[in-house]
Formats: C-alpha cells, sequence, structure tokens
C-alpha cells in the first residue's frame, strides 16, 4: 500500500510521433473512438511524490508493441 501522494501522468504517441493520449489515467487501447492499430507505439510516463519534504519527478520514456 501507498502511503504518500503519487502524480502520474502519461503521452503515448503512434509510430509518426503524433501524441493519441494523454491523461492520467492508463490508456484503453482507444484512438478517436476505435481501437488503436497493432504497432509499435512510443510513451512518456512522469511521476511525482513527496520525499524528505520535496517533491521528486521522475520520467521513464520506452516503446511497446500493440498486438491483437
Amino acid at each position: 500500500m501507498l502511503n504518500c501522494e503519487l502524480n502520474f501522468n502519461l503521452w503515448i504517441y503512434n509510430r509518426w510521433g503524433q501524441l493519441i493520449y494523454t491523461g492520467s489515467d492508463g490508456w484503453d487501447g482507444l484512438v478517436n473512438g476505435g481501437n488503436a492499430l497493432p504497432g509499435t507505439y512510443t510513451f512518456l510516463m512522469q511521476y511525482s511524490f513527496p520525499l524528505d519534504g520535496e517533491m521528486q519527478t521522475v520520467e521513464k520514456r520506452g516503446s511497446f508493441t500493440l498486438i491483437m
């Protein structure tokens, strides 16, 4: 169980670098109301949390392959 406040943001881009999702919840795999096409996507995840009285921010970048 997490005992501190955690702020989370997620950005997902298609293979052409277009932003297809941004939010603070998990991505549901939809793009413009329809299922995303199989393929490779990139992401930027950023989260912040207090540590010893100071806010710490961590960024993670990577890619994933969506298959159906």
